[in-house]
């Protein structure tokens, strides 16, 4: 397995049918990209390239973990991920497409360079929501010190299924009633 900050498919040489190439992406990959969410990462790739006359399908498929930033505490930890998808890519002048699974490749070309392809195709595996996942016991493993500061600055406010004995500000009683009039 190749190891590295660039994922490059050398095509000068190859010739026509299937071809599989294996990298391994760490942290120094994504260090190529300072604006990124990602901190770094550990992820196992492996590319299976069908090379026809005029046209490649690339078949990825990569799993591993990126370390993140956690939503709910912001400490650093170890998101796993995995994925796969398809690409296409043409030999000629560009088109006028929207396809994001489509790109084009000038003939003169002799390298296949999917290292931003797959640095977006990593991170949109990634969920919406990170935070810390919880332990075998289900206790969260968030940094309990800045869990205490959360709780600290809770708010009082109750949803409409709670029953409280809690005093209710009038202004914001007036509206209830309001409401419940309606």
């Amino acid at each position: 397995m190749k190891r590295s900050k660039k994922i490059i498919i050398p095509l000068k040489g190859i010739s026509d049918g299937r071809h599989n190439f294996d990298f391994q992406i760490f942290d120094e990959f994504y260090k190529e990209y300072p604006e990124s969410e990602v901190l770094g990462g550990r992820l196992s790739l492996q590319i299976q390239m069908d090379k026809k006359p005029h046209l490649i399908e690339v078949f990825y498929e990569f799993n591993g973990f990126l370390q993140v930033l956690c939503d709910k505490c912001l400490d650093a930890y170890d998101q796993e991920i995995d994925g796969n998808g398809m690409l296409y890519v043409k030999f000629g002048e560009a088109q006028d497409t929207h396809s994001e699974e489509l790109i084009y490749l000038p003939d003169s070309e002799s390298e296949l360079d999917l290292t931003h392809f797959m640095y977006e195709s990593t991170n949109l595996s990634l969920p919406y929501r990170r935070v810390h996942p919880d332990d075998s016991d289900g206790n969260a493993t968030c940094d309990p010190e800045m869990l205490a500061k959360l709780n600290a600055y809770k708010t009082g406010h109750k949803s409409d299924t709670d029953t409280g004995s809690d005093e209710i500000d009038p202004r914001w009683e007036k509206l209830r009633q309001l409401r419940d009039s309606n």
